[in-house]
C-alpha cells in the first residue's frame, strides 16, 4: 500500500461492513474479498479453499461489486486481492471493465436480450489461461 492509501480499519468501515454482512447479498468470493482486504492479506496465509474463493460468474461478480458500493472505502484497497490467486489478480485488473459490463447488463435485462451473459463470458475470456495452465498442471 501506499502513503496514499486511506486508513482502513475505522469504526465507520467496520459499521458498513457489518450492515453488508447482515442484511447484503453474500456467497463465498464476496466474503473472501471482505475478509481479504480487512486483514491486509493476512486471510492468504490460511491455506483454506474458502480464503481464496474468487467469482465463478457474474452473480459471484455482482455480490462483489454489491460489497464495494455498500462499503465503498473498500474499493482503493482491491490491489490486495492480486497474491490471493491468478483469478483474483487478473480480476483487478479488469474490476472496473467488468463492473461496466455488469451494470449495462443488469440495466438493460429486459430491454436488450443480447446483453444476457456478456459480464460472465468475458470472465470466462479471462480466467481461460489461467484455466488452462492450471489443468495441464494436475
Amino acid at each position: 500500500m501506499t502513503t496514499d492509501t486511506p486508513t482502513l480499519i475505522n469504526q465507520e468501515t467496520i459499521n458498513h461492513l457489518m450492515g453488508w454482512q447482515v442484511v447484503g447479498d453474500t456467497g463465498l468470493s464476496s466474503q473472501c474479498l471482505a475478509a481479504t482486504i480487512m486483514s491486509q492479506g493476512e486471510t492468504v496465509k490460511l491455506e483454506h479453499f474458502y480464503a481464496r474463493q474468487h467469482p465463478l460468474d457474474s452473480g459471484d461478480f455482482n455480490r462483489c461489486v454489491q460489497l464495494l458500493r455498500h462499503v465503498p472505502e473498500l474499493r482503493v484497497h482491491l490491489p490486495i486481492m492480486r497474491p490471493v490467486s491468478e483469478y483474483w489478480a487478473v480480476l483487478v485488473d479488469h474490476w472496473d471493465e467488468l463492473e461496466t459490463l455488469l451494470d449495462k447488463e443488469i440495466q438493460h435485462r429486459k430491454t436488450d436480450k443480447s446483453l444476457a451473459g456478456t459480464t460472465y463470458r468475458r470472465m470466462k475470456e479471462l480466467y481461460a489461461p489461467i484455466d488452462a495452465n492450471r489443468y495441464k498442471r494436475a
